[in-house]
């Protein structure tokens, strides 16, 4: 990936980037907060967390994105990311990601 070139400030750099994200998510900035959901799904950038995924996903719903309703519509419909499997919930976020 980008941090591969960087060989041992590759740790570094990569806090410095998640601390960024992670302050413009906590200023209201829904597209930090799906990029550090999406990290944690997928292990990028930081260990995989399924738990600390779906908060930042929750967060991102809560300010009104789609992208974040939908992804948390399909973690209910298959019972994913440790949420319980639930139609009518999944049915609601993606009603409203379309929305």
């Amino acid at each position: 990936g980008v941090l591969a070139n960087f060989g041992d400030t590759k740790s570094k750099l990569a806090n410095l980037i998640l601390r960024c994200y992670e302050l413009a998510a906590d200023a209201g900035n829904t597209m930090a907060m799906l990029k550090l959901a999406y990290w944690s799904e997928n292990g990028k950038m930081c260990p995989k967390n399924s738990e600390k995924a779906v908060e930042w996903y929750v967060k991102a719903a809560r300010a009104k994105n789609g992208d974040a309703m939908y992804r948390l519509g399909y973690f209910y419909s298959e019972g994913l990311m440790g949420l319980e499997k639930s139609k009518e919930k999944s049915a609601v976020l993606q009603n409203r990601a379309r929305a």
